[in-house]
């Protein structure tokens, strides 16, 4: 068994690794839509389709009126001769029972034709016209269309997060995301709480989420982390076992209620096992023992600091930073502080010196103004010229 939870450790740090060595990625990072929202006509028409489709299940008793004024038609025109315009006319005419003077005599086959295409037709125009007025009264159309927009904007989403469960934790675990402009999915089986996810404005997958076609709708390569916060452990550990096998590079963070399960969480797939109740019990205690420690703790939580935030700089191989110490990477931010670096190897340095050099899988996290963070993300060429010197040699 231990042998087992060694392997299991191993796997979860090379697969954190993986994660952090993506070139550009960075944690609570802006999600991004792959939607053509800058072509108005291409979104007008998609709208347009999704009206239509809101009506699918008139479209078997619409086709069933189509084939009948087309067999009306062939019909009239071969039995009674006429144009093919007469022959339109008269199978429309006999599908709607209106009834007109018949210039030319009908035959007694095309009586007999006439007889049918009345009891048919006619019983597929009612059919239709009460189908559509239970589909308006009854808001089965409004449903449609509401349910095919909420899958463009699923389609749509690109580095988004996915929490599995809307209770208690999933409710303010997507306040937190909400705030910080995060785009991310809501998986729940609850009717009342999707309906209250959906009042909210948020993107919702109605089912359970342990099963994998569920989860297959909003859990792809396209998210960037999964957060399991149901209440209950084995399905926690199961929703981590489904999304790892879907998509082995997201982070995931799984709730524990008990501490037996967080080694079967992280052996499933988990970087991050979060037990809510032993936080609220530290932080319950450190504010007892230290409440401003415990205010500064709530600011850091928010990840802002007035007009600074909180921001994590992952370094990879071909990261410009590679090598230099941070003294020379922060040269031109003056006023970002280094809070910590948490290396490849999971340790974690709080507040390192400036001559502490960079390396591959490293995480930086500092507190700098947003532009700051803008220009450290997406360093200029001139940023780079040292490290560039020194690779080249």
């Amino acid at each position: 068994m231990q042998r087992l939870h060694q392997r299991g450790l191993k796997r979860g740090r090379a697969r954190s690794k993986k994660a952090r060595e993506t070139p550009d990625s960075v944690r609570f990072r802006k999600g991004r839509t792959t939607s053509a929202s800058t072509l108005p006509l291409v979104q007008a028409l998609r709208h347009l389709a999704d009206l239509v489709m809101a009506f699918e299940n008139l479209l078997g008793p619409l086709l069933l009126l189509i084939s009948m004024t087309v067999a009306g038609t062939v019909g009239y025109k071969l039995l009674l001769d006429i144009c093919w315009l007469e022959a339109v006319c008269k199978a429309l005419l006999t599908l709607s029972t209106v009834g007109v003077m018949e210039v030319v005599p009908f035959s007694n086959g095309a009586k007999v034709f006439t007889v049918v295409m009345v009891f048919f037709g006619v019983g597929a125009v009612f059919y239709i016209i009460t189908l559509l007025a239970a589909t308006v009264v009854e808001g089965e159309a409004r449903r449609n269309f509401l349910g095919r927009l909420r899958m463009r904007k699923l389609e749509a989403l690109d580095k988004h997060f996915v929490v599995c469960g809307f209770g208690k934790v999933g409710r303010e675990i997507a306040t937190v995301l909400e705030s910080r402009k995060q785009p991310f999915v809501i998986l729940d089986l609850d009717p009342d709480a999707l309906a209250e996810a959906e009042a909210r404005g948020y993107n919702v997958v109605p089912g359970n989420a342990e099963r994998e076609d569920i989860q297959r709708r909003s859990v792809d390569e396209r998210a960037c982390s999964i957060v399991s916060s149901t209440e209950y452990d084995a399905l926690n550990t199961y929703i981590t076992l489904v999304a790892r096998s879907l998509n082995p590079n997201a982070y995931i963070v799984a709730r524990s209620e008990s501490h037996e399960s967080e080694q079967k969480l992280r052996l499933a797939g988990a970087q991050r096992v979060i037990a809510p109740y032993a936080i609220g019990a530290r932080r319950m205690a450190l504010s007892a023992l230290q409440p401003m420690m415990a205010d500064f703790m709530d600011v850091l939580a928010e990840g802002r600091l007035g007009d600074q935030l909180i921001a994590e700089i992952e370094i990879h191989a071909d990261s410009p930073y590679l090598g230099q110490p941070l003294a020379e990477v922060f040269r031109s931010t003056s006023n970002t502080t280094v809070l910590a670096i948490r290396r490849a190897d999971e340790s974690l340095v709080v507040g390192p010196r400036g001559n502490a050099l960079l390396e591959s899988g490293d995480i930086v996290i500092v507190l700098a103004d947003e532009d700051d963070v803008g220009r450290l993300m997406r360093p200029e060429p001139h940023d780079s010229r040292d490290v560039n010197t020194r690779s080249s040699a």
